[in-house]
């Protein structure tokens, strides 16, 4: 994991325990069809930050579904929130 300083590494160390009981779906689900949910235990996981405002976070996600998002936003084929289909349960 890159060194995002300490805060980071605080909120991460509180999701931790969280995310670690596989409980937490992914923050990245609703709007990535290649995303399989659940966060399961042990799995590799970030922080993921929010993808208009780098200093809020969305949650945690997948570490494949966030850094795909990151590879995504670069490349400038981020979904718009109009192309995001949102799903309830």
């Amino acid at each position: 994991m890159a060194d995002y300083g300490y805060q980071h590494r605080q909120t991460r160390a509180q999701w931790e325990p969280i995310v670690n009981t596989g409980r937490v779906t992914c923050s990245r689900f609703n709007d990535d069809p290649a995303c399989p949910g659940p966060i399961e235990p042990g799995a590799p996981w970030d922080l993921d930050h929010d993808d208009n405002n780098p200093t809020a976070y969305r949650g945690p996600g997948h570490a494949a579904c966030n850094r795909r998002a990151g590879a995504l936003k670069r490349l400038g084929r981020l979904p718009t929130d109009a192309a995001i289909t949102t799903y309830t349960w």
